[in-house]
């Protein structure tokens, strides 16, 4: 099965990662593994100097305890490929007790390949939420986006449920072309408003269609042409809702089979609809994104630019969305590894007016953070998280702008292989 930044070895054209929506991973070469079932626990001690629980209405400081039990299922085979990842975290805190609560976090992918050219496959993830840091694990694993993505803005410690659903297909109908298609849907929620005043929840759908030629052995070119509507809800303003369409030509060389580089850009419309006095409003604006992806045997780096109109959780309304994002991984020595992201994100709305509470503004955030291996189950992990949110109408997040956390972990796993 064909994976995101590799290069062709024969007929088979590869997707590129910013059109597929798959992403860079951020594991090294070394550690990349398939066909294994893994499980483990970890418990994390984490400070926090800038919070607020329900109790108290100025930040105070706050240390945190979290159990991580986690248990993850990868399979490979030569037409299918199927991976699962479940990971709940039990957090308590000292002394705001009443901020206690039970997170969960839950990931499937799957692909299957009908036939040498046909394609399809399926995504689906589920989050609960109460912390703005509650997926860090100190080691940096996993994947980022083929090309930057706006993150939203985020209750520092309120209840948070989020839900996607996404599938796609891709089909090479000669040697050098291939088409593909996708869709998704995603909703997020706040059950409990009165923790997220000024956030919205929102709802959001979309569908693509793209063609992508190849050029030699190592360059892709071609069309994509994607359709998104979401709507958000906030009690004191009603209902917005925006649609948009966007056809972006697009760029991609593989330097490597780890080695890539994307570009796509293009007119986008908007078409968004306020609650009253504002009306309606229609524009055609541009959008474009750019990514990098490098994997290498000690090292790996990726790093993403985007720019379009569209709904971004806990914004009211629809938002021009300007960000850049960057992730590395060093494995220094066989037990020890550093790792390092940073996000900067700017919002700012895209209708003619700015209601009361649609938060345009910028967010900031970063992460530094070190592993070691002290034996083949056991690892020790260190890091430092932080997140700076500038947005004045929203009232949760201007009370607490700044939320940090530094901690330490220790994690047991094990993992078993699978046959084929």
């Amino acid at each position: 099965m064909p994976q995101a930044g590799a290069a062709d070895t024969g007929s088979q054209m590869q997707t590129p990662p910013m059109i597929s929506g798959d992403s860079y991973p951020t594991e090294v070469g070394s550690e990349a593994r398939s066909n294994y079932l893994s499980g483990g626990v970890g418990f994390q001690t984490a400070y926090y100097d800038n919070m607020i629980g329900a109790s108290t209405a100025k930040p105070v400081s706050d240390i945190s305890y979290t159990i991580n039990p986690t248990v993850s299922f990868n399979q490979s085979t030569a037409r299918q490929r199927t991976a699962f990842s479940y990971n709940p975290g039990f957090i308590f805190y000292q002394p705001t007790s009443e901020l206690n609560t039970v997170n969960q976090n839950a990931t499937g992918n799957y692909q299957y390949r009908l036939t040498p050219h046909l394609t399809i496959g399926a995504n689906e993830s589920f989050q609960k939420s109460s912390n703005i840091f509650s997926e860090t694990d100190g080691y940096l694993e996993g994947s980022v986006p083929g090309s930057a993505q706006p993150q939203g803005v985020v209750a520092p410690f309120a209840n948070m449920i989020s839900n996607t659903t996404s599938g796609q297909m891709s089909y090479q109908f000669s040697r050098d072309s291939m088409i593909g298609a996708g869709g998704s849907y995603a909703r997020q929620s706040y059950p409990d408003q009165s923790e997220a005043a000024g956030l919205s929840n929102s709802s959001s759908s979309s569908g693509s269609f793209y063609y992508n030629r190849r050029l030699g052995s190592s360059q892709y070119c071609g069309l994509r042409y994607q359709y998104a509507r979401s709507l958000d809800t906030l009690p004191v303003l009603g209902q917005s809702t925006t649609q948009t369409q966007a056809f972006t030509p697009f760029y991609s060389i593989f330097f490597t089979r780890t080695f890539s580089l994307s570009f796509s850009g293009g007119p986008q419309y908007v078409n968004t609809v306020e609650p009253a006095p504002f009306g309606k409003y229609v524009s055609w604006v541009p959008s474009a994104s750019a990514g990098i992806g490098w994997q290498g045997m000690r090292t790996s780096f990726s790093a993403g630019y985007g720019r379009s109109v569209s709904e971004l959780p806990g914004l009211f309304g629809a938002q021009v969305s300007t960000n850049a994002n960057a992730t590395a991984r060093w494995l220094v020595t066989r037990n020890w590894s550093l790792g390092a992201n940073g996000n900067y994100q700017v919002q700012k709305s895209a209708g003619p007016s700015i209601l009361v509470g649609s938060g345009s503004g910028h967010t900031v955030s970063g992460a530094i953070s070190a592993g070691r291996a002290i034996n083949e189950h056991l690892q020790l992990g260190f890091g430092y998280d932080r997140m700076h949110q500038s947005y004045g109408n929203i009232s949760t997040i201007a009370s607490v702008p700044n939320s940090d956390q530094a901690y330490v972990s220790l994690s047991y796993r094990f993992t078993r292989p699978l046959g084929r």
